[in-house]
């Protein structure tokens, strides 16, 4: 009977024995957990013992400590379903640790989060690392481990970072997720130093003589604040430092000249890579100018630009001139754009010589002319036709005579080698259309009748290697029926420098 009333009073006081012991065993934690070194929190915790070594790499490691006898943990058996009684367990938290880690560039760091939960939410007691919002998967190392007690276990998660780079500055923070509730530890804050990294350096630039200009300069920390001192040609150009981001206005420059700046914080100073200020000038002359081919009438020419003077070329300037003692000296421009670096010269007189230069310009002004190459056209087609064209009808040989005079020397464009003689035989009954060849030296030529009753049509085009020129204006001349005599009263017809007029026969030609 006694033994049933200790039963149910220790049955009735049990939610109550529940809390004091749960409370206890978070109190004793604090002070004797079962790991070397301080507490989680404190501002040794960072300098704890570690039984793995510290890599890169993101490894979740659990760490139990043997089994005390009569005392099994229970990580890896079966626990109660958790009841509504668990409402009255008391809230659970991270405890407070370090809050801010300052260190420099390429040092190890370490540190840790720590919770104490009763062990019926031993099996749920996942801690994953936060960093600035976003979750840490596989790029760090961190280790995990349990220090089990009667009812609370102690979970203790670490972190770890070899070698820290700027990249490591953040905020971290450890979440566990128990009966769907996160639980959030505070932030701990770790601040990478080193020397002063620059954002932006100053730039080369081209610039127009005694022209003002400006170079930035931007270097961030930590540590804050970052100064800057300007150096010229490796003199420094401000006494006091400046605040970063800097501007450093030039008044003008007459000469070339290197620009550098200084970073400084508390950790030292970088310095900049030197870049080169260089004065816009006049561009220097085209080289190479070369003869491609050439036509009766034209030259194609290649060129390679000279030094640009810092600033792009946009024009060119062809210039050509006849090489015939003869000739005015006049010299013929010819206008392009700098690119491509080709350009065909037209309107030449065939099989001519000339010279040829050229300059190129850009902001500043023109290059002086390269050096004069000489070029020559080819053998080109006559530029007009044979003159003064005559017919007319030799009765007694049945036949039409045609003369005529050369062109001009300078229109023929090369060497005479022949007279093409197109003529046209029409009358009521028939239309033929024949053409025959004279010699270079004729001025006379013979076409038998083809017709009678009918008109003869002619018209002469001049003949060089170069190809056939222009025909002349049609002269026409009638053929009386065969056995009709031609009196000399008939008129013949003769064309005088393309103008026909006609003219008495007298048998001879005026």
């Amino acid at each position: 009977m006694g033994r049933a009333l200790l039963l149910l009073l220790r049955w009735l006081l049990l939610p109550a024995l529940w809390r004091g012991a749960i409370a206890e065993a978070r109190e004793d934690t604090k002070h004797t957990l079962p790991f070397p070194g301080p507490l989680p929190g404190s501002p040794q915790a960072d300098h704890m013992p570690f039984s793995f070594p510290h890599t890169r790499g993101h490894q979740a490691t659990s760490m139990l400590p043997p089994t005390q006898p009569g005392r099994p943990h229970t990580r890896n058996t079966a626990l109660p379903r958790v009841t509504s009684r668990s409402k009255f367990l008391p809230r659970l938290a991270f405890n407070h640790t370090v809050g801010h880690i300052i260190l420099s560039e390429h040092k190890d760091v370490k540190f840790n989060c720590s919770i104490n939960i009763p062990n019926i939410y031993q099996d749920s007691a996942a801690i994953s690392w936060w960093k600035d919002g976003k979750e840490l998967l596989g790029a760090h190392h961190s280790i995990t481990q349990f220090y089990p007690d009667d009812e609370v276990t102690a979970v203790i998660a670490s972190f770890s970072i070899t070698s820290v780079q700027r990249s490591d500055n953040g905020s971290y923070i450890c979440k566990m997720k128990i009966n769907n509730e996160e639980i959030v530890s505070d932030p701990i804050y770790v601040e990478v130093q080193g020397l002063p990294h620059f954002t932006r350096q100053p730039e080369s630039m081209n610039v127009t003589r005694n022209t003002a200009f400006n170079l930035t300069c931007q270097a961030v920390g930590p540590p804050e604040p970052v100064n800057i001192f300007w150096v010229q040609n490796s003199s420094r150009v401000n006494e006091l430092p400046e605040k970063s981001p800097s501007v450093l206005t030039v008044p003008g420059l007459t000469e070339t000249a290197i620009f550098s700046c200084e970073a400084h914080n508390d950790k030292g100073l970088t310095v900049s890579k030197g870049i080169q200020i260089n004065i816009k000038a006049i561009p220097s002359p085209p080289s190479e100018v070369r003869v491609h081919n050439s036509t009766a009438h034209s030259i194609l020419i290649s060129w390679l630009p000279g030094f640009d003077g810092y600033s792009p070329l946009s024009d060119c300037n062809i210039q050509v001139k006849e090489v015939d003692p003869l000739s005015n000296g006049s010299v013929m421009t010819f206008n392009t754009s700098a690119s491509p670096h080709l350009y065909r010269v037209e309107q030449l007189q065939a099989l001519a010589n000339y010279s040829i230069a050229m300059s190129c310009m850009n902001e500043v002004g023109w290059s002086a002319l390269s050096r004069w190459i000489l070029a020559s056209t080819t053998e080109g087609a006559p530029s007009v036709a044979p003159l003064n064209v005559t017919l007319f009808l030799n009765e007694s040989s049945n036949k039409v005579t045609v003369r005529w005079i050369e062109p001009p020397i300078k229109r023929q464009h090369g060497e005479l080698v022949g007279y093409q003689i197109s003529h046209e035989w029409q009358s009521a009954e028939t239309s033929k259309e024949l053409s025959e060849e004279a010699g270079q030296n004729s001025s006379l030529a013979q076409l038998s009748v083809q017709a009678y009753n009918a008109t003869c049509t002619v018209r002469i085009a001049a003949v060089t290697t170069g190809g056939v020129g222009p025909f002349s204006d049609p002269v026409k001349i009638f053929i009386p029926a065969h056995g009709e005599s031609w009196h000399p009263d008939e008129t013949s017809v003769r064309v005088v420098h393309g103008l026909s007029q006609s003219s008495r026969w007298d048998g001879q030609l005026v």
